[in-house]
Formats: C-alpha cells, sequence, structure tokens
C-alpha cells in the first residue's frame, strides 16, 4: 500500500489552558487542513509533530505518519516532505 500523501491547504495555531498537565508540553501546537493527493474531496484537520508553529508552510507537501496511542490505536499525524511548490 502506497503512504497517503496530500498538500496543507491551511494552518493556524491552537492555545488552550488546560489543568491536565500531561499535555502542557505539547502547546502551543500548528492545526493543518491536509488534501489527499488521491482525492481532494478528501480533508482532514490534523497537527505537524515536530513543525514549529511559527514555520507553518501553507501549501507545502506532507505524508502520513502513524502514532500508537497508549491502548494501540494508530492516529493519523502528518510531516512535511517537501516545501511549497
Amino acid at each position: 500500500m502506497a503512504p497517503w500523501r496530500g498538500r496543507r491547504l491551511a494552518a493556524g495555531v491552537a492555545s488552550t489552558t488546560t489543568a491536565i498537565r500531561l499535555l502542557q508540553e505539547d502547546q502551543p501546537f500548528n492545526v493543518a487542513v491536509i488534501m489527499l493527493n488521491d482525492d481532494p474531496g478528501i480533508q482532514m484537520y490534523s497537527h505537524l509533530p515536530g513543525t514549529p508553529v511559527d514555520d507553518v508552510p501553507v501549501g507545502a507537501d506532507v505524508e502520513v505518519v502513524f502514532e500508537a496511542t497508549a491502548n494501540g490505536q494508530k492516529v493519523p499525524e502528518w510531516r512535511v516532505v517537501a516545501e511549497v511548490r
């Protein structure tokens, strides 16, 4: 199965106040709309772990990586693979 690839359509920064100290180190975080290359009708919200919140490349190519949760569920996340064309 080929990896999912897409393009980032929009971006923003989300920052919340949380009482859950475990999540505080991950804030603020970026929020992106991802459009799949194979089907532009499919768009999903995600964040780009490892991308600084002040350096979010709108329009960049991204690819999926699956992050395993504590219960073994795999959540799709995205990473930038090429700058804006």
